[in-house]
């Protein structure tokens, strides 16, 4: 549900810093005014394509998930399950967790 903006908030800055901040916008892909107010908000922007990546990698990370839920369903019932089952899931939340990372290293 989007919020009506009804309130401005004017702030002051030299030429110098007003281009940074226009400059920084169009590298994440954002309005002036859309980056502004996240970056007053929330302290820290990430570019749309890296949070594309991360919304991916969830998906990624949520079916590994559902495999490891698989793997301990199996070990509950008494079933037998190979250890390289378990390595493999395991590799891939590693892969997936440093993918992370690389997308939110500003």
């Amino acid at each position: 549900m989007r919020h009506r903006k009804d309130r401005r908030l004017t702030v002051w800055l030299t030429e110098q810093q007003r281009h940074q901040i226009e400059a920084r916008a169009r590298q994440a892909g954002l309005g002036l005014g859309e980056y502004a107010r996240l970056a007053i908000v929330h302290g820290r922007i990430f570019p749309r394509e890296a949070l594309e990546e991360i919304r991916a990698l969830r998906i990624e990370l949520n079916r590994v998930g559902v495999n490891m839920n698989q793997i301990a369903r199996r070990l509950n019932m008494g079933d037998s399950v190979r250890l390289c089952e378990v390595l493999e899931q395991l590799s891939a939340v590693t892969r997936i967790l440093k993918e992370v990372e690389a997308c939110t290293r500003s």
